[in-house]
Parts: structure tokens; sequence; C-alpha cells
């Protein structure tokens, strides 16, 4: 989206609160805030400068529980995926 002239803004804006007005789900996801569900990825890199920079994973709050980066370097190399 980006390659197509799409602001990284409004990417994250597509797939965070548009995402959520599109499965009418404004109530409880869309935004991080007490009393939503979020699942929240902690990036190296500012994703507004670049959505590149969504390539940077450093942590991941996931259901409640915190997965730090080597715990995430873990899951990959088990998984095959690194």
């Amino acid at each position: 989206m980006e390659k197509a002239g799409i602001p990284p803004l409004h990417v994250l804006q597509m797939t965070t609160l548009k995402g959520a007005g599109f499965l009418d789900r404004m109530n409880d996801m869309g935004t991080v805030d007490t009393g939503r569900n979020a699942d929240l990825v902690l990036l190296d890199a500012n994703p507004i400068e670049s959505v590149q920079n969504l390539r940077g994973i450093n942590d991941v709050i996931r259901a409640g529980a915190y997965h730090d980066n080597q715990k995430l370097s873990s899951m990959k190399e088990r998984l095959g995926t690194k």
C-alpha cells in the first residue's frame, strides 16, 4: 500500500481503526484503551515514518501475555521461520 502512494499513517489506520469500523467493533477494538481488546506489537522504529518499520517487531502482548524479543526468536526458531 505504501508503494502505491498511501501514507504510512493511513495504512496503519486502515488496519486498526477502519478495520474495527468495518467489523462494527468500534466499542471494543481499533484503539488501545481500558476495556478494549488489544493485542500490541512493540516496534524498533516508528511505523509512521515507513510501514517497512512494521517488520522490526521487538515485543508482543497477545491475549494478556507478554512475549519479549528473546522469546519471539525462540518461537521462530522452533517453527523454522527465522
